[in-house]
């Protein structure tokens, strides 16, 4: 049996999903769309609020997305490593940056270009 989440994850995914199935599911029933999870976590957080429109419904109303979280802790994290390691972020980017997956892509697309 996997004894890690990454494992895990394999492993769900090669025998579950794999044969048609759902990996994530929530009462027993596969998980098909995570707005929901999103929106109750939003507004959970304080980080957002439901308000009746015009039309009657309700709309959650929020400036927060996941990818503004992803870069608000990639930022916390690069600050967390600056301090921990005494090097400035500039210097993480320049000194470590290239073992970003990114690292290369431009000039492979301006390569791409000239062919």
């Amino acid at each position: 049996m996997p004894q890690t989440l990454p494992e895990w994850l394999w492993f769900a995914f090669f025998t579950i999903g794999s044969a048609g199935g759902w990996v994530l599911r929530y009462k027993g029933r596969p998980v098909t769309r995570q707005q929901n999870a999103w929106d109750a976590v939003v507004v959970a957080a304080g980080l957002g609020h439901y308000r009746k429109e015009p039309d009657g419904t309700e709309r959650l109303h929020t400036d927060v997305t996941p990818h503004v979280l992803k870069h608000t802790g990639t930022t916390w994290l690069l600050r967390d490593v600056s301090g921990l390691t005494s090097t400035s972020t500039k210097t993480l980017e320049g000194v470590y940056g290239h073992h970003s997956p990114d690292y290369q892509k431009a000039s492979a697309k301006a390569f791409r270009r000239k062919a």
